[in-house]
């Protein structure tokens, strides 16, 4: 029983002495590179490419709609923030 709560000890100072970056360094090691990163690299790319269209097109968009649907700067907003809920 004793041996068991020394080894507990040293795991505990051991981790305690441990840089966090080294620990970071061994996860991505371990982790490697491989198809999960590239679709996960694929869906930040869409995710950022559908917001940049958004943001580059609202300024497009609010003018007519401000003259075709009679709109205040309120519902302006309003439509301009929509697509970012």
């Amino acid at each position: 029983m004793n041996l068991n709560i020394e080894s507990q000890n040293e795991v505990t100072e051991n981790s305690e002495q441990t840089d966090p970056m080294i620990v970071l360094e061994e996860a991505l090691t371990l982790c490697k590179f491989g198809k999960f990163h590239l679709r996960l690299l694929f869906a930040s790319f869409c995710a950022i490419m559908a917001t940049i269209s958004v943001v580059t097109t609202s300024s497009f968009i609010l003018p007519i709609a401000e003259c075709d649907l009679n709109m205040d700067m309120m519902l302006k907003g309003w439509l301009n923030s929509m697509p970012f809920v």
